[in-house]
């Protein structure tokens, strides 16, 4: 089995670098739709394991994912991290790269939310430690540069003007701006501590612009642990997340042109959960993983793969959950970071139910990835 799947991955990176022909693509495309399990857990050069991390393309090199900062846990301490690491998608197997850096370096943090800005620099907010019983929250903002492989303090931590500190948020990029958009607040500087649906934009123009203040009737429930991405049409999507221990599986949509919230229903729904993975491929919102901590009762952990059909505002399920997944699924988990490649999904770590921290590196690979593979390109 292991040498069919990298067989398997072996043949779509090679279609990455030298296969253009579109009647390749088309046969493809008929006859895959599968995880691919790229790096197995604890393989040597990989990234420590670590959850509450977050992951990024460069904008140039589509090739490449990057991940950075996170929790991890080394058997009796648990810490945070800012290192940076690059996987190298075009090998087969992938490898895996640390980023040196020069300069100055953000304080190791989770939580917190990574997106790339549009002028293709990596933008980090906010986060936490994990040191128990006393943490240190941020809501500082800083840019990371792919080209000199520098970090730039944007906006330093405690600025009066910017949103109170705050963990386990979220942050899209949509044209020259960023929007955050809740998480769990907390902030010497604000009355009350907890879950919040406040929406921010930053760019470096206006600096920090609150447009929908904690506590507004206009905006989705507060919550924090909720997975937001941005469609073809503009919008920024919101799923799922928690209010304390209160799950949630609604889906709402931002317009920016509007700057109007909408709750997208559907009859079927995915289970309540936080910390799972949201993204965009083609016009549909991919979910996958997550957990639930039910009220009096043990932590529910999933691995389920769905998509909400933007087009036809319906929740499919692509792949139930499994308790004993063979490889071809991960392992139920949360708090893991994805990407989307080529119009695959690739997820890296988390936490696994009954397995603890993980640093694997996952792809599923859909039908439309093979549409997508610049089949309009000369041969190399």
């Amino acid at each position: 089995y292991q040498r069919r799947v990298r067989g398997l991955h072996l043949a779509y990176s090679f279609m990455l670098s030298s296969v253009r022909s579109f009647f390749t693509l088309l046969f493809v495309a008929s006859v895959i739709a599968i995880w691919v399990p790229l790096i197995q857990d604890r393989e040597p050069g990989s990234p420590s394991p670590r959850y509450y991390h977050v992951s990024t393309t460069d904008g140039t090199n589509d090739n490449h994912m990057y991940v950075f900062g996170g929790v991890t846990y080394d058997g009796s301490v648990t810490s945070v991290l800012n290192d940076m690491w690059l996987a190298d998608i075009s090998a087969s197997p992938p490898v895996w790269k640390q980023i040196p850096f020069t300069g100055q370096v953000p304080p190791a943090r989770g939580y917190h939310s990574g997106v790339l800005g549009s002028q293709g620099q990596w933008l980090i907010f906010g986060g936490k430690t994990e040191q128990l019983p006393s943490n240190t929250f941020y809501n500082d903002l800083w840019s990371f540069d792919f080209a000199s492989l520098t970090w730039q303090l944007l906006v330093p931590d405690d600025s009066a003007s910017s949103p109170r500190k705050r963990y386990w948020h979220s942050a899209v990029s949509y044209q020259n701006s960023i929007y955050v958009f809740g998480g769990y607040g907390i902030d010497p500087k604000y009355p009350g501590i907890g879950p919040m649906n406040d929406l921010w934009m930053w760019n470096s123009t206006d600096g920090w612009i609150e447009l929908f203040a904690n506590g507004t009737d206009l905006s989705p429930p507060p919550r924090q642990g909720h997975s937001a991405a941005i469609d073809n049409n503009g919008n920024m999507l919101i799923f799922g997340g928690q209010q304390l221990l209160n799950g949630l599986n609604d889906l709402w949509s931002y317009n920016f042109a509007s700057g109007v919230w909408t709750q997208l229903k559907s009859t079927i729904l995915p289970p309540p959960r936080s910390g799972q993975s949201g993204t965009v491929i083609g016009t549909k919102f991919w979910l996958f993983a997550g957990s639930l901590v039910p009220q009096g009762s043990p932590e529910v952990y999933h691995n389920d793969l769905w998509y909400y059909d933007l087009s036809a505002n319906m929740w499919t399920q692509v792949q139930p959950d499994s308790s004993a997944p063979a490889q071809n699924q991960p392992w139920k988990r949360k708090a893991q970071s994805a990407v989307v490649i080529y119009s695959s999904l690739y997820i890296f770590g988390g936490y696994g139910l009954f397995q603890g921290l993980k640093n694997d590196l996952w792809v599923y690979i859909t039908a439309v990835s093979y549409t997508h593979l610049r089949a309009h390109e000369t041969p190399e």
